[in-house]
């Protein structure tokens, strides 16, 4: 784990001094140049307070502040927003409440009925199925040949899905026409496929896939497709559905899939574990649930999420305490004016109205000037995913008016004991 140790490591301690010397010492410089420079007439005047270019400035600064925040939060929503949509889309399979075993070598391959039999007995466990790869850690694609009008077409890249017994059954993959493998040793291992949609489609058989002659390169294993499923997803969502053939057989190691109900989950994990240690002693109890290690594929987005998150409270915080310095300024500046207005019949929500008017525009403006920027950002990272969430433009409103009120709030603190002042404290005030 790594220690914040701050004492015994002098980089990190005269890093995090340095830097906040620095920002003390840069913070100190605007007005430390500026103030000397001022006329004494002015400054005792109060002249200075309240020229152009500080009102410009202060300005600049507020409509930055916002914009920063705005645009952070905005992308946070958003980013949430695909997160959960790859975390919760249809993948075409079942994913969850299903256990999967390493099965390391042939010793361990030749014990998968005896360990599918006993395992059945336990009627925690629906079904029970093999493969060499699983899906969403990759699986290996290789040169397919398919038939055509015009002679066997050649296609590159085509992945090819080897499993056992009941796959279809266990992972949840529907069967769109023809049929499944049959169950048992050495039975339809030789010359039988199952393609997926993106197959056929790749191919050009349409909705004639059935009966298409199919053969490996240079030959190999050449057979027919017995069955077409329906496309489902055996990589992130940062990739689309590659064309696929399932074929039964041809391997020696891999992984047992097992399908849980999800009832009494710990207690049939230990009873998997006791069968598999007695007819496995040699191999450990090494296993995951699929849905785990497929949303682990989004774990880097997740953790800028959180990240992301964090810095938007933290841009948000810096703003409002900003603004509350900048609210309680203005309110200062304008004492004598809200003192007139007060005399002259203005009322308590005039003055909050007066004060916090200039200030609600600015957030107005940012938004305005955020938006396309942080839709353009979204938009980019989105174009990651193969599978994207649509843009929920109810955010920005939401957004919007979130900040519209905090900005309101934090304004209305600081209006509220200015506009309640003694009208003959504040024309005195100066």
């Amino acid at each position: 784990n790594l220690l914040p140790d701050f004492l015994n490591n002098r980089l990190l301690l005269l890093g995090a001094v340095g830097i906040g010397l620095t920002i003390g010492v840069i913070s100190g410089l605007y007005p430390a140049f500026y103030l000397p420079g001022m006329s004494t007439v002015k400054t005792l005047k109060g002249a200075f307070r309240n020229s152009p270019s500080s009102l410009f400035m202060r300005k600049i600064l507020i409509t930055t502040q916002f914009s920063i925040s705005i645009f952070v939060v905005v992308c946070t929503f958003f980013m949430r927003d695909q997160i959960d949509f790859v975390q919760t889309k249809d993948l075409g399979f079942s994913k969850n409440d299903l256990l999967v075993l390493r099965i390391p070598d042939t010793l361990a391959f030749n014990r998968i009925p005896v360990v599918k039999s006993e395992l059945l007995l336990n009627h925690h466990i629906d079904a029970i199925t093999a493969s060499q790869d699983v899906i969403g850690m990759g699986v290996g694609s290789s040169v397919m040949y398919g038939e055509t009008e015009t002679g066997m077409k050649q296609e590159g890249g085509v992945l090819c899905l080897f499993v056992g017994d009941d796959y279809l059954k266990t992972m949840g993959i529907p069967l769109i026409s023809g049929r499944d493998f049959q169950p048992g040793a050495k039975v339809d291992e030789s010359g039988m496929y199952i393609a997926n949609e993106s197959a056929a489609k790749l191919m050009g058989w349409g909705k004639d896939a059935l009966g298409k002659k199919v053969h490996f390169w240079g030959g190999e294993n050449a057979g027919q497709v017995i069955g077409v499923v329906k496309d489902f997803n055996v990589n992130s969502l940062y990739q689309g559905v590659d064309p696929m053939f399932i074929v039964k057989g041809h391997w020696k190691t891999g992984f047992l899939q097992i399908r849980l109900t999800g009832d009494q989950l710990s207690e049939t994990v230990d009873y998997i574990k006791d069968v598999w240690t007695r007819n496995n002693a040699n191999h450990p109890f090494e296993y995951f649930f699929l849905d785990q290690r497929f949303n682990e594929q989004y774990k880097a987005d997740v953790v800028q999420n959180k990240l992301l998150s964090v810095l938007s409270y933290i841009c948000i915080f810096i703003s409002l305490l900003g603004l509350l310095g900048l609210s309680a300024y203005d309110a200062t500046q304008r004492t004598k004016e809200i003192g007139v207005r007060k005399v002259l019949g203005a009322n308590v929500p005039d003055i909050i109205l007066l004060l916090s008017r200039n200030v609600l525009l600015l957030v107005v403006l940012s938004v305005i000037l955020v938006l396309p920027v942080s839709w353009w950002v979204t938009t980019e990272w989105l174009d990651n995913f193969a599978y994207r969430a649509p843009l929920n433009y109810m955010l920005y409103v939401a957004v919007t008016l979130a900040a519209l009120g905090l900005v309101f709030l934090t304004v209305l603190f600081q209006s509220l004991k200015t506009a309640q002042l003694n009208p003959v404290e504040s024309l005195k005030y100066e």
